[in-house]
């Protein structure tokens, strides 16, 4: 089965990749899969977004004139995608220290950041033999839709993705029919049974 979204054994499998890949490529998507950002939103993060006094914030400003659809929007950082932040933050001081307005993916001080298309090269590199399938970054943000819809509403859904109108966050949502009859009998419980005398 070809979802656009990724199984939870493909993503189980992704996050332990995750976990031992270099740190600026862990956290551009943990970005994507955690918190929803689309990958043009991730390649222009600034280090003041993520980063205040010595430690990683707990939330992430998204700017308008950063995002597509020009709106702010602000999203908690989940303890991976923080983590990931401390761990890309002290690698990246090794080399030097980076100013608030600096981009946080750059190969050097003052250097530009990672395009977008680095980005889904990398991804793609790290999940071709892993998963045997092509996996982009907008999949990421799909099994964040997708995962969100389990644990909440759909309006919850689309203010993370920062969608103006629900039919967009519509089409990044996956109920699958398990889900779906779960749902259903826990709407309507099957009777008890009696009780043998």
């Amino acid at each position: 089965m070809n979802t656009r979204h990724l199984l939870p054994d493909e993503q189980r499998a992704l996050e332990r990749a995750l976990a031992i890949t270099p740190h600026p490529f862990r956290l551009a998507y943990a970005l994507m899969l955690y918190c929803g950002l689309r990958i043009s939103e991730v390649a222009t993060i600034e280090w003041q977004q993520l980063w205040l006094g010595n430690a990683a914030t707990t939330c992430l400003t998204l700017y308008p004139h950063r995002t597509k659809t020009r709106t702010t929007r602000v999203l908690p950082l989940p303890l991976p995608v923080r983590d990931a932040v401390t761990a890309h933050h002290a690698w990246t001081v090794m080399s030097w220290t980076p100013t608030p307005t600096e981009p946080v993916f750059t190969r050097r001080q003052g250097g530009k950041p990672y395009v977008p298309r680095t980005l889904q090269r990398r991804l793609r590199v790290i999940t071709a033999t892993l998963l045997h399938r092509r996996v982009t970054p907008h999949m990421l943000r799909h099994t964040f839709a997708t995962n969100m819809l389990h644990v909440t509403d759909i309006r919850t859904v689309q203010e993370a993705l920062g969608h103006t109108h629900l039919s967009s966050t519509q089409r990044y949502t996956h109920v699958n029919l398990v889900d779906l009859q779960n749902a259903m009998n826990r709407l309507h419980p099957a009777p008890p049974q009696p009780q043998a005398p």
